[in-house]
């Protein structure tokens, strides 16, 4: 995979560990790891854009102090409980609920990869409604499992569609 900056930040290192060896089984590697804050704006300050990919709580602080520090070329996912992730509320932030799949979390960094790079540009085909009826359904389990917004769960449904190389209708049903 061609380099990118894709920084961790986890107050906990078990954890960052655990988030680095997910990304290493699919060839993604770290640019930076960061324990607070303070280490984080640091290894912002090295890279044009990225992806942050973090915990609720650093050691200088929570995560949701310091978003409006983080600069718009980067994305940020944010891996915590239900609760932390409901007292983020930033538009910015694509939230993943633990226990963390490692699927979970490699799509969503492709996905934002994806975004990033211009992603899918094609058009959708026609659908029924019955079709329409089935995917808004699985956005809403997406959206209420990892409390994501219904545009990052339709984009969660383009890139998990791309990868397999099945239409959308078929990934809902999938979900469903």
């Amino acid at each position: 995979m061609r380099n990118h900056n894709i920084l961790a930040a986890f107050s906990n290192e078990r954890v960052l560990g655990v988030v680095e060896k997910m990304l290493a089984s699919e060839n993604i590697r770290l640019a930076y790891s960061c324990k607070s804050a303070s280490e984080l704006k640091k290894s912002i300050n090295y890279c044009q854009s990225g992806i942050i990919i973090c915990g609720y709580k650093l050691k200088d602080g929570v995560i949701v102090q310091f978003i409006d520090d983080i600069p718009e070329n980067f994305s940020v996912i944010l891996i915590g409980n239900k609760s932390q992730a409901e007292m983020c509320e930033s538009d910015r932030v694509f939230k993943l609920i633990v226990p963390l799949k490692k699927d979970d979390l490699i799509c969503s960094v492709y996905m934002l990869l994806s975004m990033r790079e211009g992603g899918y540009t094609g058009k959708a085909s026609f659908r029924t409604s019955k079709e329409e009826k089935i995917i808004r359904r699985a956005k809403e389990i997406l959206i209420d499992r990892y409390n994501l917004t219904e545009e990052q769960a339709h984009k969660y449904l383009q890139k998990k569609s791309m990868d397999t190389g099945r239409k959308i209708i078929d990934v809902a049903k999938l979900i469903l």
